[in-house]
């Protein structure tokens, strides 16, 4: 048994993994304890270990960063594909008043660019509210 991190998933009660030495072997061995993950049990910065950054972030370090991140072309058909499954072709009477020259419904949309916002202090701050909604409703 080895200790390490605790686990940095919100609401798991483990405090340290159980199996192997971190960064040796697979990282999605399982601890023993929780189930988790071992690559869950690491903690990027010790600043805000109790709310981790999603992996997919460019940035994981500090408190205070926002950065606007382009999205690829994978990702922009995943948006197109759900603006595609709920478009829904309906005129209204508005329209006609609204814009005279053009009343027609178009025909669809297209996305032309998807981007993630990576925002610290709003990440954070979603973190210790989602904690406290779990928390009441396991008292609950």
């Amino acid at each position: 048994k080895v200790a390490a991190s605790p686990c940095t998933v919100i609401g798991c009660p483990c405090e340290h993994f159980d199996g192997r030495e971190l960064g040796r072997g697979s990282p999605s061995m399982p601890c023993k304890s929780c189930k988790h993950k071992c690559e869950l049990h690491k903690v990027r910065d010790q600043e805000h270990a109790e709310v981790p950054y999603p992996d997919y972030w460019t940035n994981h370090q500090g408190l205070e960063f926002s950065n606007i991140v382009d999205l690829n072309a994978a990702a922009r058909g995943e948006f197109q594909a759900v603006i595609d499954m709920t478009y829904v072709n309906k005129w209204t009477r508005d329209r006609s008043r609204h814009n005279p020259a053009r009343p027609q419904v178009p025909k669809g949309f297209k996305v032309v660019a998807a981007r993630r916002n990576e925002n610290a202090p709003t990440w954070i701050e979603y973190g210790c509210r989602r904690v406290e909604v779990l928390t009441r409703l396991q008292e609950a």
